[in-house]
């Protein structure tokens, strides 16, 4: 009897870690797969599905350089792909796409990294890679690399883990080229956008880049976050590609490489004004945690006579949150109220080691979704943790606005939220090129202005004896009111990144041909 019992609880024993290992072994499995969906979004060759091969797709197999619309085939080889949960390969080569191709989770997929695969959409209307409107499943792990797009645009929303790389834009026909919404987790990256004076668009502020934002409706109240949009090019003159390269991040290189293969080849006519861009990136709500670093902003304004846009802002966020700009470069935007720079309303903003062409940054405390928990808390008129370090305002030549470089704007909001704003170590340079009677500096448009109790500045201008750029309005008795330690108003988190980011090379060049 004794035996038995003994028995008996071995065996339970045995089965109690049994379980235990079996649990281990799926949350460890659990997490793996989470792991390979995050592996999984990076390109192998060897690993893809080539949709030219008719071994694997028989009679949908795609044809390159062929001059029908191979939409319908290339459907059916991403149907294919996708349901073996594999990269679909298209090799070099022109494919026409007059139709729209649907987006749903585990599509992937790739033209040559080091060539020229072209999708065409020939109808003069837009086209491009869409997750379907009005139908809300969750979906995950999209990736859409090394393509040439000649206008074709991609749409997302409700998508984890989403992956938009090295692609090359041009012909845009769409108002947003990229267009994101409720994400969590997007890589937005190595990419160029461009859009030359013939696709303006029928309105003059049409030609926008990116949109990326959360949901701020009755029934959907969410946000876009974990975002990286780096190392793109927003705008260029392709005379100046090889100029842009001696600042620019090697991946970044790399796809300008190809670019200039295509157009040296003549797989791609392109003219070389290709700066018609009226914003660079735009949220209209509910996105946080994102960072936008390494980009070149490049629009228009410089050049007066193709100034023919209604020209916005290179970045212009509203409600956002934990967001990070630093090592960009801007040329190109107008001064003042359609400065480089915007954001109305915001929460955890650094802004470090950048440099501004001719151009500046814009604060407006209108209250804006995305900095409540539930659309109950209803719109937030804030400005708080503001860091903003270390950028370089490059006074080239004066286009007949004030030089404002960094403004204050209340939009006659009473008692906005506004606190720990720090400016520190700007150095305004070659301010003289400025009329003295409109070089501004630090202004406020509307209100009370940053508030001297807490607001601390410490920047420098190159056109005074003392160097010392203040903030207009101020009297002694506000400087008096500014805290002594900006240390103590700075988010940790902001630091540390500020920390990080000196160390990385200012992107300066001043030797592309647009009046230097």
């Amino acid at each position: 009897m004794f035996n038995k019992v003994k028995m008996r609880g071995q065996l339970l024993g045995w089965i109690l870690v049994g379980s235990l290992f079996l649990a281990i072994g799926f949350i460890f499995g659990e997490q793996q797969n989470g792991w390979a969906e995050e592996s999984g979004l990076t390109f192998v060759k060897e690993e893809s599905l080539d949709a030219a091969d008719a071994a694997i797709f028989g009679e949908y197999a795609l044809i390159p350089n062929n001059t029908k619309d191979q939409s319908d085939n290339l459907i059916k080889c991403l149907e294919q792909a996708t349901a073996m949960n594999r990269w679909l390969y298209i090799p070099e080569g022109e494919y026409i796409v007059n139709q729209t191709i649907p987006l749903y989770t585990n599509v992937k997929i790739s033209g040559a990294p080091d060539g020229t695969t072209i999708l065409k959409n020939e109808t003069g209307t837009e086209v491009g890679f869409e997750c379907p409107k009005n139908q809300y499943p969750d979906r995950k792990n999209i990736a859409i690399t090394n393509l040439f797009l000649d206008d074709i645009f991609i749409y997302t929303q409700l998508v984890d883990h989403l992956r938009i790389e090295n692609n090359i834009f041009y012909h845009p026909t769409s108002k947003f080229v990229v267009n994101v919404n409720k994400t969590n987790d997007a890589k937005i990256n190595n990419n160029i956008f461009l859009r030359d004076q013939a696709h303006v668009g029928a309105a003059r502020d049409w030609g926008r880049t990116i949109y990326i934002g959360g949901y701020a409706t009755p029934s959907r109240y969410q946000w876009t976050e974990n975002i990286e949009i780096n190392n793109n090019l927003f705008g260029v003159k392709l005379a100046e590609l090889d100029a842009i390269k001696e600042f620019s991040p090697a991946t970044t290189n790399h796809t300008i490489q190809r670019l200039q293969n295509a157009v040296s080849e003549a797989k791609v006519s392109l003219a070389n004004e290709q700066y018609f861009i009226v914003t660079g990136i735009n949220s209209y709500n509910n996105l946080k945690q994102a960072r936008i670093e390494h980009n070149l902003f490049y629009s228009c304004h410089d050049d007066y006579g193709l100034d023919v846009i209604a020209q916005d802002h290179a970045i212009y966020l509203r409600g956002s949150q934990d967001i990070y700009f630093a090592n960009n470069h801007l040329r190109g935007w107008h001064n003042g109220p359609a400065g480089g720079i915007k954001f109305k309303s915001g929460r955890n903003i650094t802004i470090v080691n950048n440099y501004l062409r001719n151009t500046g940054m814009i604060f407006y405390a209108t209250a804006e979704y995305g900095l409540g928990t539930t659309l109950a808390d209803g719109k937030i008129s804030e400005l708080s943790h503001l860091f903003v370090a270390n950028n370089i305002f490059d006074w080239k030549k004066w286009d007949g606005y004030y030089s404002y470089g960094v403004e204050y704007h209340s939009e006659n909001v009473e008692n906005p939220l506004m606190h720990d704003l720090v400016f520190i170590d700007n150095a305004y340079i070659n301010f003289e090129n400025i009329p003295a009677n409109r070089r501004i500096g630090f202004t406020k448009v509307m209100g009370d202005g940053f508030p001297a109790e807490s607001t601390y500045i410490r920047n420098t201008r190159d056109d005074t004896a003392d160097k010392f750029l203040g903030v207009q309005y101020w009297t002694a008795e506000d400087y008096g009111k500014m805290p002594s330690d900006w240390l103590t108003m700075t988010h940790t988190d902001a630091y540390h990144y500020y920390q990080e980011k000196i160390t990385e090379p200012m992107p300066i060049k001043d030797v592309l041909s647009v009046n230097n």
